[in-house]
Protein backbone atom coordinates (compact mmCIF):
# COMPACT_ATOMS: atom_id res chain seq x y z
CA UNK A 1 0.00 0.00 0.00
CA UNK A 2 2.79 2.25 0.71
CA UNK A 3 4.68 1.76 -2.79
CA UNK A 4 1.40 2.58 -4.45
CA UNK A 5 0.96 5.62 -2.43
CA UNK A 6 4.09 6.93 -3.13
CA UNK A 7 3.38 6.04 -6.81
CA UNK A 8 0.37 7.45 -7.17
CA UNK A 9 2.17 10.75 -5.78
CA UNK A 10 4.98 10.69 -8.09
CA UNK A 11 2.55 10.46 -11.11
CA UNK A 12 0.84 13.49 -9.98
CA UNK A 13 3.83 15.62 -9.27
CA UNK A 14 4.88 14.84 -12.72
CA UNK A 15 2.00 15.89 -14.38
CA UNK A 16 3.02 19.45 -12.62
CA UNK A 17 6.20 19.77 -14.71
CA UNK A 18 5.23 17.34 -17.92
CA UNK A 19 2.09 19.98 -18.84
CA UNK A 20 4.43 22.98 -17.80
CA UNK A 21 5.18 25.53 -20.28
CA UNK A 22 5.40 29.11 -17.86
CA UNK A 23 4.68 31.00 -14.65
CA UNK A 24 2.29 33.23 -16.09
CA UNK A 25 -0.43 30.25 -16.42
CA UNK A 26 -0.49 29.57 -12.86
CA UNK A 27 -2.33 32.86 -12.23
CA UNK A 28 -5.10 32.79 -14.83
CA UNK A 29 -8.17 32.95 -14.14
CA UNK A 30 -9.57 28.80 -13.90
CA UNK A 31 -6.44 27.68 -12.24
CA UNK A 32 -6.00 25.90 -8.78
CA UNK A 33 -3.00 25.64 -6.33
CA UNK A 34 -2.41 23.30 -3.48
CA UNK A 35 0.13 23.86 -0.77
CA UNK A 36 0.89 23.40 2.77
CA UNK A 37 3.41 24.14 5.68
CA UNK A 38 3.99 21.96 8.69
CA UNK A 39 6.57 22.04 11.38
CA UNK A 40 8.25 19.18 14.60
CA UNK A 41 9.39 20.48 17.39
CA UNK A 42 11.66 18.55 19.62
CA UNK A 43 13.28 20.02 22.83
CA UNK A 44 15.87 17.96 24.64
CA UNK A 45 13.65 18.44 27.92
CA UNK A 46 11.18 15.79 26.44
CA UNK A 47 8.49 18.22 25.23
CA UNK A 48 7.25 18.18 21.52
CA UNK A 49 5.03 19.98 19.52
CA UNK A 50 3.72 18.88 15.15
CA UNK A 51 1.92 21.14 13.26
CA UNK A 52 0.06 20.44 9.87
CA UNK A 53 -1.57 23.30 7.33
CA UNK A 54 -2.42 22.27 3.98
CA UNK A 55 -4.83 24.65 1.82
CA UNK A 56 -6.06 25.00 -1.64
CA UNK A 57 -6.99 28.50 -3.73
CA UNK A 58 -8.77 28.66 -7.11
CA UNK A 59 -8.00 31.41 -9.03
CA UNK A 60 -11.43 33.25 -9.60
CA UNK A 61 -9.23 35.74 -11.75
CA UNK A 62 -6.65 36.58 -13.36
CA UNK A 63 -4.02 36.82 -10.13
CA UNK A 64 -7.37 36.63 -7.88
CA UNK A 65 -7.51 33.70 -5.29
CA UNK A 66 -10.03 32.80 -2.90
CA UNK A 67 -9.04 29.82 -0.50
CA UNK A 68 -9.25 27.67 2.22
CA UNK A 69 -6.67 26.01 4.50
CA UNK A 70 -7.29 23.27 7.33
CA UNK A 71 -4.96 23.21 10.44
CA UNK A 72 -3.76 20.86 13.17
CA UNK A 73 -1.45 20.96 15.97
CA UNK A 74 -0.77 18.84 19.13
CA UNK A 75 2.12 18.61 21.55
CA UNK A 76 3.15 16.38 24.34
CA UNK A 77 0.66 17.59 27.41
CA UNK A 78 -2.01 16.54 24.81
CA UNK A 79 -3.03 20.30 24.13
CA UNK A 80 -4.71 20.17 20.49
CA UNK A 81 -5.80 22.84 18.37
CA UNK A 82 -8.18 22.64 14.28
CA UNK A 83 -8.03 25.64 12.68
CA UNK A 84 -9.95 26.36 9.78
CA UNK A 85 -8.45 29.59 7.48
CA UNK A 86 -10.29 30.99 4.63
CA UNK A 87 -8.37 33.69 2.64
CA UNK A 88 -8.94 35.93 -0.36
CA UNK A 89 -5.18 37.08 -2.41
CA UNK A 90 -3.47 38.78 -4.93
CA UNK A 91 -0.51 37.63 -7.05
CA UNK A 92 2.21 39.96 -8.79
CA UNK A 93 5.90 40.56 -9.44
CA UNK A 94 6.14 37.44 -11.80
CA UNK A 95 7.40 37.56 -14.90
CA UNK A 96 4.77 34.71 -17.05
CA UNK A 97 6.75 34.24 -19.84
CA UNK A 98 9.62 32.75 -17.21
CA UNK A 99 10.00 29.18 -16.53
CA UNK A 100 11.27 29.44 -12.99
CA UNK A 101 11.97 32.76 -10.81
CA UNK A 102 9.85 34.64 -7.89
CA UNK A 103 6.38 35.81 -7.33
CA UNK A 104 4.47 37.76 -4.96
CA UNK A 105 1.14 37.61 -3.02
CA UNK A 106 -0.55 39.37 -0.73
CA UNK A 107 -3.83 39.10 0.70
CA UNK A 108 -5.99 38.78 4.06
CA UNK A 109 -7.48 35.56 5.41
CA UNK A 110 -9.60 35.00 8.81
CA UNK A 111 -8.60 31.69 11.10
CA UNK A 112 -11.09 30.00 13.38
CA UNK A 113 -9.44 27.51 15.91
CA UNK A 114 -10.75 25.39 18.52
CA UNK A 115 -8.40 24.43 21.41
CA UNK A 116 -8.70 21.66 23.50
CA UNK A 117 -6.49 21.25 26.45
CA UNK A 118 -4.55 18.50 28.67
CA UNK A 119 -8.07 18.41 30.60
CA UNK A 120 -10.39 17.82 27.72
CA UNK A 121 -11.88 21.80 27.92
CA UNK A 122 -12.45 23.44 25.09
CA UNK A 123 -12.71 27.02 23.80
CA UNK A 124 -12.32 28.99 20.41
CA UNK A 125 -11.00 32.17 18.77
CA UNK A 126 -10.18 33.52 15.40
CA UNK A 127 -8.18 35.97 14.21
CA UNK A 128 -8.01 38.65 10.36
CA UNK A 129 -5.15 38.57 9.38
CA UNK A 130 -3.54 40.33 6.37
CA UNK A 131 0.12 38.83 4.70
CA UNK A 132 2.68 38.62 2.55
CA UNK A 133 3.93 35.73 0.67
CA UNK A 134 7.13 35.18 -1.55
CA UNK A 135 7.35 32.06 -4.02
CA UNK A 136 10.15 30.78 -5.94
CA UNK A 137 9.45 28.83 -8.63
CA UNK A 138 11.74 25.86 -9.24
CA UNK A 139 9.80 24.85 -12.08
CA UNK A 140 7.19 26.32 -13.79
CA UNK A 141 4.45 24.54 -11.30
CA UNK A 142 6.25 24.05 -8.43
CA UNK A 143 6.97 26.83 -5.73
CA UNK A 144 8.74 26.61 -2.26
CA UNK A 145 7.50 29.85 -0.33
CA UNK A 146 7.74 32.30 2.83
CA UNK A 147 4.85 33.28 4.28
CA UNK A 148 4.86 36.68 6.72
CA UNK A 149 2.27 37.87 9.38
CA UNK A 150 2.88 40.29 12.22
CA UNK A 151 -0.67 41.71 12.78
CA UNK A 152 -4.15 40.15 13.43
CA UNK A 153 -7.38 41.24 14.89
CA UNK A 154 -8.50 38.82 17.20
CA UNK A 155 -11.90 37.68 18.50
CA UNK A 156 -12.31 35.21 21.00
CA UNK A 157 -15.12 33.53 23.16
CA UNK A 158 -13.37 34.42 26.42
CA UNK A 159 -11.87 37.70 25.93
CA UNK A 160 -13.41 39.75 22.75
CA UNK A 161 -11.66 41.54 20.44
CA UNK A 162 -8.64 42.77 20.00
CA UNK A 163 -5.26 43.28 18.33
CA UNK A 164 -1.66 41.71 18.68
CA UNK A 165 1.32 42.43 16.75
CA UNK A 166 3.83 39.57 16.68
CA UNK A 167 6.29 38.31 13.54
CA UNK A 168 5.41 34.90 12.31
CA UNK A 169 7.43 33.70 9.12
CA UNK A 170 6.32 30.15 7.73
CA UNK A 171 7.48 27.94 5.35
CA UNK A 172 6.29 25.25 2.78
CA UNK A 173 5.86 24.20 -0.66
CA UNK A 174 2.98 24.40 -3.29
CA UNK A 175 1.93 23.17 -6.31
CA UNK A 176 0.55 24.52 -9.38
CA UNK A 177 -2.51 23.02 -11.73
CA UNK A 178 -3.71 25.61 -14.20
CA UNK A 179 -6.79 26.02 -15.77
CA UNK A 180 -8.49 22.81 -16.56
CA UNK A 181 -8.80 23.28 -20.52
CA UNK A 182 -4.61 24.16 -20.79
CA UNK A 183 -3.73 21.02 -18.50
CA UNK A 184 -6.61 18.53 -20.51
CA UNK A 185 -4.97 19.27 -24.15
CA UNK A 186 -7.74 22.32 -24.73
CA UNK A 187 -6.38 24.90 -27.56
CA UNK A 188 -3.59 26.98 -26.25
CA UNK A 189 -4.03 30.66 -25.91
Amino acid sequence: MKRFLIAVSLLALSGFVVCADNIGENYEGGGVVYGGSGYLYLSLDGYWSASLDPWVSFLVADGFAAGVGIGAYTNSISEKTFRVSPSVSYAFGYDPDATAGPAHRVGLGTEYRIFIDEFGDSSSNGSLTPFYAFYYFVAPRIAPYVEITGVAIDYSSWGGVGVSAYLNVSFGMSFYLPNRDRVIGGAQK
